[in-house]
């Protein structure tokens, strides 16, 4: 360990004035270099978590055998909050669907979003997703699982813009198709379950 303290006093002596040069020009990039790099890791974080919330109430509401109880629809958006280590608002949307050969399209059987904070899916505006659902039979059922969270980055770094970190909407879409029954709501009649 001595020998490395020597050598750095040995490189001190030999640059002079250069050193203090180069700190000047140097330390405000690499200062730079770390805070973007805790922005671009926070933002790749959000994304990891916001994954891991949406997919674990679409598995959770794929699984369901028996007609959800209103009070838990209306707590959707705080499961996703709590996934997340309650640091964002979420807002979850979530469609029921089947394929209808008859028609050749997929139909919206029913849509929830608690707090009614983003319109309800119908029919024709499923139409334009249509595309990123997965092929069904057509006895089967599929729940369309969508998230919304507000993302502001922790600190306000100049020029991240360039590389798109700043504040914005994050969204996860998540089809899943039912693995026991279609999904019910309580109160809901068989014909707007099952179409």
């Amino acid at each position: 360990m001595h020998f490395l303290f020597n050598r750095i006093k040995a490189f001190r002596r030999e640059e002079g004035g250069s050193v203090l040069a180069e700190t000047v020009i140097m330390l405000p990039l690499l200062i730079w270099a770390l805070l973007a790099m805790v922005v671009y890791w926070d933002a790749f974080r959000t994304v990891n978590r916001l994954d891991k919330a949406t997919y674990a109430l679409a598995d959770t509401l794929s699984r369901q055998q028996a007609a959800v109880p209103l009070a838990t629809v209306d707590r959707w958006d705080d499961f996703v909050a709590y996934m997340m280590n309650n640091r964002h608002t979420a807002q979850v949307r979530v469609t029921s669907y089947r394929w209808v050969p008859a028609n050749n399209r997929f139909e919206v059987l029913w849509s929830r979003s608690p707090g009614n904070l983003r319109p309800q899916l119908t029919t024709t505006s499923l139409q334009a997703v249509a595309g990123q659902l997965p092929m069904m039979a057509p006895a089967e059922y599929g729940i369309l699982t969508e998230t919304w969270v507000a993302y502001s980055p922790p600190l306000s770094v100049p020029f991240m813009n360039a590389i798109q970190v700043q504040n914005m909407t994050m969204q996860r879409f998540t089809p899943t198709p039912t693995r026991f029954s279609p999904l019910c709501i309580v109160g809901m009649s068989a014909s707007s379950c099952t179409g």
